[in-house]
């Protein structure tokens, strides 16, 4: 009963993504925007098309705009998602946007893990770069998403701590 009422969330996604080989297709967020990915037809210029994405970066960049929004609100939340949360609480980020956050932060440290997983078994030196050649559509897009999600994170916090890129 309880399972049915839980909020499918792109970490879900994932591990189901693993699990089996789902219908290639894009995510519904997906669906409701304008194909950025493409200039011309058959001619493609996107996320599987780069070389690496240095997920550890983003991660990082993540945990650190939620320390400084943490740190003016007063929180003693010390862990990411409990601070997402606790700021939509306080309203700083509403419910919807605050559920995208949390689930972009959890998506990346998910396709971190299972990039690092693949090293060492394949007994190749750990790093924190992801070839999104080596992930499934249905991870590109949700990497793509999860990317999507941070670049937004990252204007909020830039626009309101007044910040300038030099």
């Amino acid at each position: 009963e309880e399972f049915q009422h839980r909020r499918v969330s792109l970490v879900d996604v994932l591990r189901v993504a693993r699990e089996r080989h789902p219908a290639e297709r894009p995510l519904a967020l997906a669906e409701q925007r304008a194909d950025v990915g493409r200039d011309e037809a058959g001619k493609l210029e996107g996320v599987r098309h780069a070389v690496v994405v240095g997920l550890l970066a983003q991660v990082i960049a993540i945990v650190e705009h939620f320390r400084a929004l943490a740190l003016e609100a007063g929180l003693n939340e010390t862990g990411t998602l409990a601070r997402i949360q606790r700021l939509v609480e306080l309203g700083r980020f509403d419910r919807p946007f605050g559920g995208h956050l949390a689930d972009a932060f959890q998506a990346q440290l998910s396709l971190r893990l299972q990039a690092r997983i693949e090293r060492l078994r394949l007994h190749q030196p750990l790093g924190d770069l992801v070839s999104p050649a080596d992930l499934s559509k249905l991870e590109r897009d949700v990497l793509k998403e999860s990317l999507l999600i941070a670049k937004k994170l990252k204007e909020i916090v830039r626009h309101h701590f007044q910040l300038t890129v030099f």
